[in-house]
């Protein structure tokens, strides 16, 4: 039985290896109580603590993301709770979630529309050497000063993501975060990003991977085919201006993404 916990984490189950070690970083230095929910085809190594929930599913990344906050949703207590998500190798900087509830729970911040994101130094690629450079934090474009900022591993309330709506289906693996990042800006949400604690992930770019990123980034794009980089050098400031992004985007605040409709019919949870 699921105890109450203040943050739910989500993800797809990928790198189960690191899981623990995500999960000890977790638990070893925030007093803010959490749960973990990964969802996919991939089994736990090691016995799972009993805030630490696999949702054994043989759906695609997205979808186990979706199947994730799903069960995260089933509370009775939601609008007292929050959610985050990101992917199941990350590492991360002590106090990192306790610091994030703090910024959510401020007195100047109750009834905002807001996410509090973190910093990112890119991949460390096992055994290979490489590590992309720090990019703090991420841009919808990440070579145009104007765009608007992408947070990861965001942290938001639980309402506030059921006001965004559920991942557009149509994405395969990556970037549906930042077409919920989208979402929330249409509806007049704000980012605190939080430059101190920086996470990186351990990851190996394969193939697949690869044509995935470029087809999602296509899909992404379609989704908000307005905002291309020729626009973007006409914004005058580092950042984006809220007022531009408003009034330029109006007609997204009525996107109805296409949601998993049958998404308990076809796939298996234990």
């Amino acid at each position: 039985m699921r105890k109450p916990a203040t943050v739910t984490i989500v993800g797809p189950a990928i790198k189960t290896e690191y899981w623990m070690t995500f999960y000890n970083q977790l638990a070893d230095t925030n007093e803010t109580s959490f749960e973990i929910i990964f969802a996919g085809h991939i089994a736990p190594k090691v016995p799972l603590p009993e805030n630490f929930i696999w949702l054994e599913t043989d759906l695609k990344p997205t979808a186990c993301v979706e199947l994730a906050i799903r069960k995260a949703l089933q509370s009775d207590n939601i609008e007292n709770e929050y959610i985050m998500w990101g992917p199941d190798d990350l590492y991360i900087p002590p106090g990192m979630i306790d610091r994030q509830i703090e910024e959510l729970t401020k007195d100047e911040n109750k009834g905002k529309r807001l996410m509090v994101g973190v910093g990112y130094a890119g991949e460390q690629a096992l055994g290979s050497g490489r590590s992309r450079r720090p990019s703090i934090p991420l841009k919808y474009h990440t070579d145009m000063p104007g765009s608007p900022l992408m947070p990861i591993f965001p942290m938001m309330s639980k309402q506030h993501l059921l006001d965004i709506g559920s991942i557009d289906e149509r994405f395969d693996a990556v970037f549906y975060d930042l077409d919920l990042t989208m979402r929330h800006y249409t509806l007049g949400g704000d980012l605190v990003q939080l430059p101190n604690f920086v996470t990186y992930e351990y990851m190996i770019h394969e193939d697949s991977l690869v044509h995935r990123n470029r087809q999602d980034r296509a899909f992404l794009d379609s989704l908000w085919d307005g905002y291309s980089k020729e626009e973007q050098r006409k914004l005058p400031v580092v950042g984006y201006k809220q007022d531009y992004f408003e009034n330029k985007y109006t007609e997204h605040k009525e996107y109805n993404p296409k949601m998993f409709v049958d998404f308990f019919s076809h796939n298996t949870i234990k």
